[in-house]
């Protein structure tokens, strides 16, 4: 998939007129790139959207059973619960020389919190990557990976051991391109 930075005129999608535009493409042999036709672009694009809205829903699950058993011990945890949450995302077709294209726009994540982009779980294994770094925010990279992986156990329970959500990435409380796991 390529991705393409963009800014707005006017905020249209999340907070901020910073977003992205996503396209999907092949790669030959060869090493040349071809973007996918239009009836492969939607068809990809709208599976990458139905699973940003599903890990959405999936995130909302882990923050009600954490609501719940606040209110059933009467008392919130002496830890820190991350308010983490998915980029908002968007299907948008274009006009460009007379024919439609379409692209994926996702708000982008700002680096601006003071830490790179990273991956907080990958989605070939269900162990939080922690840093072993010391800089200023090791502590709370470390905290967020930790709770995604509660989060994990979560939805899976939640779902009636059907799914969770994997392949945790992004910077600061913006989370983006997530999978949905059905077959652990």
């Amino acid at each position: 998939m390529a991705l393409t930075r963009c800014v707005t005129s006017e905020v249209i999608i999340g907070k901020s007129t910073n977003v992205c535009l996503k396209r999907c493409f092949s790669c030959s042999s060869s090493g040349g790139v071809t973007t996918l036709p239009a009836d492969r672009q939607y068809q990809e694009l709208s599976q990458e959207l139905n699973c940003m809205l599903w890990t959405k829903v999936m995130l909302d699950m882990v923050y009600d059973f954490v609501a719940k058993e606040d209110a059933v011990r009467g008392a919130k945890p002496s830890f820190v619960i991350p308010q983490l949450r998915f980029v908002d995302a968007a299907l948008v077709v274009a006009m460009c020389k007379g024919r439609e294209e379409l692209y994926m726009m996702e708000e982008l994540i700002s680096t601006e919190v003071g830490w790179p982009f990273r991956k907080y779980i990958c989605n070939n294994s269900a162990q939080p990557l922690l840093t072993k770094s010391t800089s200023a925010h090791a502590s709370e990279k470390n905290n967020y990976a930790q709770f995604l992986s509660f989060a994990q156990h979560i939805q899976y329970i939640g779902t009636g051991n059907l799914a969770f959500t994997s392949d945790f990435q992004g910077a600061g409380q913006s989370l983006t391109d997530p999978q949905i796991i059905t077959a652990p």
